[in-house]
């Protein structure tokens, strides 16, 4: 899918989809009245649509380059039938003019002599058509082992703080659901770093910058929250039994509107001063304000630690929870285990990568676990709070309010089966192999 490219290409009134695939035909599709960018929904039915349903998701399309050109086809002929296809393409910005050369079967010789006559000619580049893009890859750590840790931490924060300006403008701009989602976990990162790295940099400054972090968090929840749950609803219609999937289109109803709302909202924030303060890159002041002993603690040194204590904080965590332990408590487990996720990717690039690799394995089976637990406790109060918001806004059909009950009994079996299918997900990831391979990345001996 990486290696697809889809055009938009637009000849005077005309327009259509061009799918470009290595070694496959390429796929046409009209485009009539499309503009970027562009949702799913919006692309015509048929294989184009098919062929991008998956690598696209609930993405949106963007314009990653535009260029107006003058195209002139042109046809070679051999014995009265089309032997060779030229076609010249010229840039109205720019002088280079690219010419390609298209020799059908049998008139491979052809092909030839036309493109060294061509390639003679001055300003005339004659070349295969563009290569596919291959995608950027996320440039390496610059720092090593022996780094001063506050260093190391700086320049992590700083990259996920790159990525969340970079994700704004979308999210501003209501693109795809995808920018949101992005930026929450560039923000989470920021957060987990934070917290993990108290005992290497300034206190003051850490406590300042966790609760900017915070309010950033607090900002932008409720509207992922509402994405998640339009996102899932295609998902719980399919629950229904006694229900017609179309009676809970009220509901979905209120959620759009809830979710208008609160972009809006986000919307006007974003454009503050105090968010592009939060947003600036403010991870200097990490090393500049740490201490002479913090800054004696290795960027190693210091993933180790945390790699240990976030460990040790999950296996008494999980060990504790019992048949009759609360919601919340699992909720604690979950978090915890978010906290040794970030602590294991943060420093991946200073330990064996196989190794860190499986560890990640085995964390995220029990994260999936705890993450339908948590995830069905939410919806459930979710829909019922929603249910309540309806009936007081104004009348609500009758099916619409049972269908959301379904829902909260499909949804309470969820929970009940993921919290049956804990012990077995905790004790596969406390088994002896796997905490040796944590220990391996981590020092039993850090306090």
């Amino acid at each position: 899918a990486r290696r697809m490219r889809l055009l938009l290409e637009r000849t005077g009134t005309d327009s259509r989809l061009l799918l470009i695939r290595p070694e496959r035909r390429t796929v046409v599709a009209d485009a009539t009245g499309l503009s970027l960018p562009a949702r799913m929904d919006a692309l015509p039915t048929g294989r184009l649509r098919d062929a991008v349903a998956k690598p696209l998701s609930v993405r949106a399309l963007l314009t990653q380059a535009e260029e107006r050109r003058r195209v002139q086809d042109l046809a070679l002929s051999r014995g009265g039938r089309l032997a060779v296809r030229v076609e010249v393409d010229a840039p109205e910005a720019g002088t280079s003019t690219l010419v390609t050369v298209d020799a059908l079967r049998g008139h491979e010789q052809d092909g030839a002599r036309v493109r060294a006559l061509l390639a003679r000619l001055p300003g005339a580049a004659v070349a295969a058509p563009p290569p596919f893009p291959q995608p950027a890859p996320a440039p390496p750590p610059t720092f090593g082992a022996s780094t001063p840790a506050p260093e190391a931490v700086a320049e992590l924060v700083s990259g996920y703080l790159a990525e969340m300006r970079a994700t704004v403008d979308g999210v501003v701009a209501d693109v795809d659901t995808e920018f949101l989602h992005d930026f929450r976990v560039a923000l989470r990162r920021t957060r987990s770093t934070l917290k993990l790295s108290r005992r290497v940099l300034d206190p003051a400054t850490v406590a300042r910058r966790e609760r900017d972090a915070k309010r950033l968090a607090d900002l932008t929840t409720h509207l992922r929250d509402l994405d998640v749950h339009l996102l899932g609803l295609p998902r719980m219609r399919g629950w229904l039994t006694s229900a017609d999937p179309g009676d809970l289109d009220p509901f979905e109803a209120h959620l759009r509107r809830r979710r208008a709302a609160e972009h809006r909202r986000l919307a006007r924030a974003a454009g503050t001063a105090r968010m592009q303060q939060l947003l600036s890159d403010w991870t200097p002041e990490l090393v500049r304000t740490a201490g002479v002993k913090q800054s004696a603690v290795t960027a190693e040194e210091h993933s180790r630690r945390s790699t240990s204590r976030a460990h040790r904080r999950v296996m008494r965590s999980g060990s504790a929870v019992t048949a009759g332990s609360p919601p919340e408590q699992l909720h604690v487990v979950r978090r915890r285990c978010k906290e040794l996720r970030y602590a294991l990717e943060m420093f991946a690039s200073l330990h064996d990568p196989r190794v860190t690799k499986k560890a990640v394995s085995d964390l995220k089976k029990l994260q999936d676990c705890l993450g339908r637990f948590q995830d069905a406790h939410v919806q459930q109060a979710v829909v019922r709070l929603f249910a309540e918001e309806m009936a007081a806004t104004g009348p609500v059909d009758a099916p619409a309010l049972l269908a959301m009950g379904e829902l909260v009994t499909h949804l309470e079996a969820d929970q009940q089966a993921a919290r049956q299918d804990f012990s077995a997900a905790f004790s596969r990831f406390a088994r002896s192999s796997a905490t040796r391979r944590i220990g391996s990345l981590g020092t039993d001996g850090s306090r």
